[in-house]
C-alpha cells in the first residue's frame, strides 16, 4: 500500500522518472505475492466445496491480478 501511495504522489507531482524505478520494485513485489499465494494454494489444498467464501474470492482473484501486473508491465512507456 505504501508503494501506491508513493506511485500516485510520484506522479502527481510529475516525477515520472522515478515513478518507473520504483514501479519495478513494485513488480518485484506483485510478483512475491503472486508466487507465495500460490504456494500456500498448493500446500493447503482444500476442495472448492469446502472453502470459505474469502478463500473462493482469492482463488478467483489472484489470476486476475497476476494478469492486470503482467499487461501493466508489458504496456509500460
Amino acid at each position: 500500500m505504501i508503494v501506491f501511495v508513493l506511485q500516485a504522489n510520484l506522479v502527481r507531482t510529475g516525477r515520472v522518472g522515478w515513478h518507473k524505478q520504483i514501479g519495478v520494485a513494485g513488480f518485484l513485489i506483485a510478483i512475491g505475492v503472486v508466487a507465495s499465494t500460490t504456494y500456500v494454494f498448493v500446500e493447503i489444498w482444500i476442495p472448492w466445496s469446502e472453502m470459505l467464501q474469502r478463500v473462493k474470492a482469492n482463488r478467483i482473484f489472484l489470476p486476475s491480478y497476476g494478469l492486470l501486473m503482467l499487461l501493466a508491465w508489458k504496456n509500460r512507456g
